[in-house]
């Protein structure tokens, strides 16, 4: 069972599992989904031993806002090494033919500065609506596909 949601800049909807199917903004004339790929959007690997709750959340002032809390299920310490837990967003920045990339795909800039970290993705025909992600709490060292 999937779940819709929109706060009047976003709508989305949710997959059985939790993960995002669809992310469009309301004011776009092509209801570009800005999250298609080989992976749902929100799926998070990470070492055994360890679980994860996910809030999404679409606030009042128009953002999409998620969480992912990670617990330790394990009797013992669990140490990381980098790029050991991963969250998938996967943007739509791939190459079908010029009329689709124009108006439904994006580039996406990455920027993983530890506390300072995010995306700007960027419609590729040049005309709004684009999208950004920021860190807010948390800290990104690495990024790999």
């Amino acid at each position: 069972m999937t779940e819709d949601m929109t706060n009047g800049t976003f709508i989305l909807r949710i997959n059985e599992n939790g993960t995002l199917a669809f992310l469009a903004n309301e004011a776009d004339p092509y209801r570009m989904n800005w999250v298609e790929g080989d992976q749902s959007w929100g799926t998070v690997s990470c070492p055994k031993g360890i679980s994860v709750r996910t809030e999404r959340t679409l606030t009042h002032d128009g953002n999409l806002q998620e969480r992912y809390h990670f617990y330790n299920n394990s009797l013992f310490p669990i140490f990381f090494e980098n790029t050991s837990v991963g969250i998938y967003t996967t943007f739509n920045d791939d190459y079908k033919n010029v009329d689709v990339c124009m108006k439904e795909r994006c580039h996406t800039h990455i920027f993983c500065g530890l506390e300072s970290s995010w995306v700007m993705a960027l419609r590729m025909g040049g005309d709004g609506p684009n999208l950004g992600l920021v860190l807010t709490e948390g800290s990104l060292n690495g990024y790999s596909t």
